[in-house]
Parts: structure tokens; sequence; C-alpha cells
């Protein structure tokens, strides 16, 4: 079991207990549904050959895989986290442990950015958004996306990192480095600010197509009720 005092933080133990107890009530509570709802999903699309049609679908396809991910690897992986406190001792355990969550995170927030540059062609270039985003450059620019994420994810890994045989926790902020904190926080950022613009975008786009098709209805009854006017007299 994690050892409160153990844990290099100033918050006292009830503070400490709560806060653990708390995720994990959050984490065993999220685990079934996540897996559960994630594998229904990617059992549609195996099944079902006409919803790999739609781009749209093959990205929710690959988002639910990384939400799968999370249910199967990082979750269970924070479980032995929180209560081995021994395991804090391994080099290679704690660099993955702290990786891990990073990783499907990213490859999350990648496939939403995906997803939303998918939706954003699609209001704005309706005739061409099937081109922009083929079912075979889908398995190109998904796949790369990812291990792009895995790569930069995994550089504490690779050696940079600054973890010492004496950790008093297993935890982010004291495994990585600064300067690679900050270039999460940088990467996080871009990543919600762009998803944020094109969502926008993409509202105000599809609000003026509809209001000129509003406009262009209205305009046609007129004229329908014009001419029947004069027919009438």
């Amino acid at each position: 079991m994690l050892d409160l005092n153990m844990t290099g933080m100033d918050f006292a133990p009830e503070i400490m207990s709560a806060a653990i107890w708390t995720q994990i009530i959050t984490e065993g509570t999220l685990f079934l549904p996540t897996v559960f709802g994630n594998s229904l999903i990617l059992l549609c699309l195996l099944k079902f050959k006409s919803l790999r049609v739609n781009p749209m679908h093959k990205l929710i396809g690959f988002l639910a895989v990384s939400d799968l991910f999370v249910g199967l690897c990082v979750v269970p992986i924070d479980f032995i986290n929180i209560f081995t406190y021994h395991l804090h001792q391994s080099k290679w355990f704690c660099l993955v442990a702290t990786t891990l969550p990073l990783t499907s995170m990213g490859i999350s927030a990648t496939t939403v950015t995906l997803i939303s540059v998918e939706r954003f062609l699609a209001i704005k270039f309706p005739l061409k958004h099937r081109f922009y985003y083929s079912g075979r450059k889908l398995c190109v620019i998904v796949p790369a996306a990812w291990a792009a994420n895995i790569a930069c994810d995994f550089i504490p890994i690779f050696g940079w990192n600054r973890y010492e045989t004496d950790q008093p926790a297993c935890l982010p902020t004291l495994i990585w480095r600064k300067e690679y904190q900050w270039f999460i926080i940088v990467f996080v950022t871009i990543l919600l600010t762009l998803n944020f613009s094109l969502i926008m975008w993409a509202a105000q786009t599809a609000k003026r197509h509809t209001t000129n098709l509003q406009l262009g209805h209205g305009i046609t009854v007129h004229r329908k009720k014009r001419r029947s006017n004069d027919l009438a007299k």
C-alpha cells in the first residue's frame, strides 16, 4: 500500500488518503464503461462495412482504440502504482507509469484534433473533404500522428529525466525535467487552442450556410407567391 508519509508532499495524511480513494473510486467506476463502450464501437465498425465508409466513423474508431488503451493499460498500471509503493524504487516501472497516461492523453487529444479538422473540412469544403480525408490517407495520417506523439512522450524513458533512486514518490513533476514539463504544457495548450478555433470556425461557417439557405428559401417562396398573385389577376 502507498505510504502517505513517503510521498514527499506537505498535505495532511487525511487529505492525501481522501484524494487517493477518490482516484480509486473514479477510475474503478469508469473502467468497465470505458472498456465495454469502446469495445462495442470497434465491434460495430468491424462488423458493418458501411460504417467504415465515412471518414468520421473511422476517426471515431481510432479514438475508441486510444480510449480502450486507457482502460486496459493505463488504469491497471495506475492501480499498481497506488497500491504498491515498493515499485516506485524501480526506475523503469516509475518511468512507464508516468509516461503511459501522458501517451494516452496525447493520442486522444491528437485524434480529437483530427476529428475537429475533418468536421471543419466537411463544412467548409463539402465537395472536397472526402478527397482530403480518404480512407487510405487516414490510415497514414493517424498512425503517423500517433507515432510522433509516442516519440515525444517517451523522451523521459529514452534518458531525459531526473529520476533518483531515493525518489520520494513516482510523480511526473518529480521525474520529468522542467523543460519537458513546459514542452508538454505548450503542446497541450496548442492542441486545445486549435480544437477550439476549428470548432468556432466550423460553427460560424455552418451558421452562414444555414442563413444563406433560409434566405434563398425565403426568396423562392416570395417569388412563388408573387407569381401566383400575378396569375390570379
